[in-house]
């Protein structure tokens, strides 16, 4: 079994879209945890559909996999990216259709973490009252940012952060960032859409987190709630869904 002791939560809102066009999910199988969140393409057609096709097919493929190495995990889950990409692309371009998904997968086993992401779905961690991302966000206010072109203020304010780089479904080829680490006992992890991280600040996030006692898997859900309905509340237009995962 799963070598850690984990209380995880998660909570998805459509907010005021006529759907919700992100999806996610949490397995924890022998020993492996996994965490994801797929948000299809705002305005495209059939966003919903291929962000629950995307999720799927890895959990599908973790489901299967018996090999708990984290240099093969990060090997599969790299192949299914690819493969999944092919298939949409393939499938929806010859139809003259344009719709995609980004997709953010968090993998745990024995004692580290592999993150791997395509898109601008945010993975983050919480440790010693610190939030870092460790995801790289794929959109051309990000980018720009990272390279100096733009101050922070100005990225935060940037309508290019709607403009993706990369996503899943779209181009003939994806290019996933990994990142693989030591997790702690006491590490907070998320991941969240843009609907949820572009209205809730750093100070937000460890307020939630640190700021209630969490001791149940009901606890975390109630977190991860109240920060979807914070970030509705400070404007959110988009779809909000959020997967929380602490150690113990």
């Amino acid at each position: 079994m799963f070598l850690a002791n984990v209380i995880h939560g998660s909570y998805s809102d459509k907010g005021i879209r006529k759907e919700n066009q992100d999806a996610h999910f949490f397995l924890i199988k022998d020993k492996i945890a996994v965490l994801a969140v797929a948000d299809g393409m705002g305005g495209y057609s059939l966003g919903r559909e291929v962000a629950l096709a995307i999720v799927d097919a890895v959990k599908r493929e973790l489901n299967l996999c018996d090999n708990f190495s984290i240099e093969y995990l990060k090997l599969l889950i790299n192949k299914k990216y690819i493969q999944v990409n092919d298939y949409l692309y393939d499938k929806y371009r010859s139809k003259s259709i344009l719709t995609g998904s980004t997709l953010s997968t968090l993998c745990f086993v024995e004692d580290k973490f592999l993150s791997v992401n395509v898109g601008d779905t945010k993975i983050c961690r919480i440790r010693n009252n610190e939030i870092i991302t460790i995801s790289k966000i794929h959109n051309v206010a990000a980018e720009q940012y990272e390279k100096g072109i733009i101050s922070y203020l100005e990225y935060k304010n940037n309508s290019k952060k709607n403009v993706l780089t990369q996503c899943i479904g779209i181009g003939k080829s994806i290019n996933p960032h990994f990142s693989i680490d030591n997790f702690h006992k006491g590490d907070y992890y998320f991941i969240c859409s843009d609907g949820v991280y572009n209205h809730i600040d750093d100070d937000d996030f460890l307020d939630a987190f640190l700021g209630k006692k969490i001791h149940t898997n009901e606890d975390m859900e109630m977190v991860c709630k109240d920060i979807v309905l914070k970030a509705y509340s400070n404007g959110s237009k988009d779809n909000m869904t959020i997967v929380a995962f602490k150690i113990i």
